[in-house]
């Protein structure tokens, strides 16, 4: 994944309902090992370690779970239940969800997979 960011965020365990704090790793904004919340306004440099573009009236942006394992009870998610789709109008971080499909990064052209301008939710 390169220079990434990390989201902290509330994520509710499928297996026992536990919401803990879930760890999210995306590429959008200045990627520079940065921690963001929702709620949370995107850095942008200007320079080389940008991904994405600023100011995009709606974006999704693909982010990866780190941390797969419960700890409350220790169920581990399965393959493709660690890929969501995070929110963002005009740079600030608004929502996170469970991926709908892939194929919306697949199709966007030069977002490398990483993001994808939507222009409604």
């Amino acid at each position: 994944m390169g220079m990434f960011n990390t989201l902290h965020a509330p994520l509710l365990c499928p297996a026992c309902h536990f919401i803990c704090l879930g760890s999210f790793q995306f590429n959008f904004g200045m990627t520079w090992l940065l921690d963001y919340q929702l709620g949370d306004r995107l850095e942008w440099d200007g320079g080389r370690s940008d991904i994405g573009v600023p100011q995009l009236p709606k974006v999704k942006i693909y982010a990866l779970l780190v941390n797969v394992t419960c700890p409350n009870c220790g169920a581990t998610r399965g393959e493709y239940e660690d890929e969501f789709d995070l929110y963002a109008e005009n740079d600030v971080l608004l929502s996170l969800m469970p991926m709908e499909t892939y194929d919306i990064y697949a199709n966007e052209p030069k977002a490398e997979g990483q993001f994808a301008i939507v222009y409604s939710w």
